[in-house]
C-alpha cells in the first residue's frame, strides 16, 4: 500500500488482540541510524536459550515480532544493509 495508508497501524492493532499471557509481542521501527547490534539486542529481549541454536520466549509462550520500515537502514561501504543481513541470517539459521 501507499505511504500513510495504515499498514503499520493494522498490524499493531492485530498484535494488540493477542493474549500477552500466551504471546510475546514486540515491535521495532528501523531507521537510518539502526545498527545490527540494536536489532540483535531487541530480538534477544524476552527470549531464552533452549538448546543448540534454539531461542524461544520464556515458558510456553509464542513470539510475534513486527519490524517496520525495512527499507530505511543505511547501506554500508560494501552496499549492503547490515541490519537486513542479520535478519536474513537469523531467519536462515
Amino acid at each position: 500500500g501507499a505511504a500513510g495508508s495504515g499498514k503499520s497501524s493494522l498490524v499493531q492493532d492485530f498484535m494488540a488482540t493477542l493474549d500477552p499471557e500466551q504471546v510475546l509481542c514486540a515491535t521495532m521501527t528501523l531507521s537510518a541510524a539502526t545498527q545490527p547490534q540494536h536489532l540483535q539486542t531487541w530480538l534477544e529481549v524476552g527470549l531464552e536459550h533452549k538448546s543448540g541454536r534454539l531461542y524461544a520466549p520464556h515458558g510456553t509462550k509464542r513470539a510475534c515480532f513486527f519490524i517496520d520500515d525495512l527499507h530505511l537502514p543505511r547501506h554500508d561501504g560494501c552496499g549492503t544493509q547490515g541490519v537486513l543481513e542479520l535478519m536474513r541470517h537469523t531467519l536462515d539459521y
